[in-house]
């Protein structure tokens, strides 16, 4: 994998382009290092083309995982790489919970009070914790460091970072510096707000168009509506630019 994600055509060719089995076997087959997985959608891809900062969070990761139907349709189109894969980070999270051995130990970074003890019921899982930051929390170093240090002290085997982007990957870069001890550090946004039926998934032939955010729009659109609008003008102006050779 190429770690100098300057561009959006690096990112793109830094995605580990895999079914879900293999990607499942990628997080695993490491047990005695950190390991950092995130898995970029369209968001990401703007977030990465337009903000330095976050392209140097991003290159934190160890393996990248495409969450986008439509980066898989315009990869070729637009990058020079036919991506074949969709990995979504809350089926990847289905996956990676129900292969967690029941002494391996979780650790939960967002969602609501109560994911814990759901999980550890569900998936047989002895020893779940879950810490739920102070909204706003990356806006302060102190608060930020505070969570860095729980994190640390408690030390899980898997490590589920559920509060959005970018802010799960500003820890998730910090942790890379500070961890002394081996980890799956998965960075999953609104994962578990799927698994415990908090949000519904597209059904499966709007999801296989690459219609999934409609669907979430129109379920949320006071929070989502602006987001994916941005994102719609972005992908257009880099089309445009791409065809145009800019």
């Amino acid at each position: 994998m190429e770690k100098s994600c300057k561009t959006i055509r690096n990112l793109i060719f830094a995605i580990s382009d895999v079914d879900n089995d293999a990607a499942i076997n990628m997080i695993f087959e490491k047990k005695d290092s950190i390991q950092v997985i995130v898995t970029p959608n369209i968001d990401h891809l703007m977030r990465f083309d337009k903000d330095e900062s976050f392209r140097v969070l991003y290159s934190v990761a160890d393996i990248y995982f495409n969450d986008s139907v439509i980066i898989k349709y315009l990869s070729r189109f637009l990058w020079s790489r036919n991506i074949r894969n969709v990995n979504r980070g809350s089926d990847l999270t289905i996956q990676v919970m129900s292969k967690i051995p029941c002494d391996g130990k979780v650790l939960l970074i967002g969602g609501e009070a109560g994911d814990d003890f759901f999980i550890k019921r569900k998936y047989g899982i002895n020893r779940v914790e879950q810490i739920i930051p102070d909204y706003g929390f990356y806006r302060s170093s102190s608060s930020i460091d505070k969570l860095v240090d729980q994190i640390c002290n408690s030390e899980p085997d898997y490590l589920f970072l559920c509060v959005g982007s970018p802010q799960q990957e500003l820890v998730a870069s910090i942790l890379k510096d500070r961890m002394s001890f081996p980890s799956k550090v998965l960075c999953v946004g609104a994962s578990l707000d799927f698994i415990a039926g908090r949000q519904v998934r597209a059904p499966r032939f709007i999801s296989s168009i690459g219609m999934e955010w409609a669907f979430r729009m129109l379920s949320n659109p006071r929070r989502l509506f602006s987001r994916y609008f941005k994102n719609f003008v972005w992908l257009v102006s880099v089309t445009f630019k791409s065809r145009n050779g800019l």
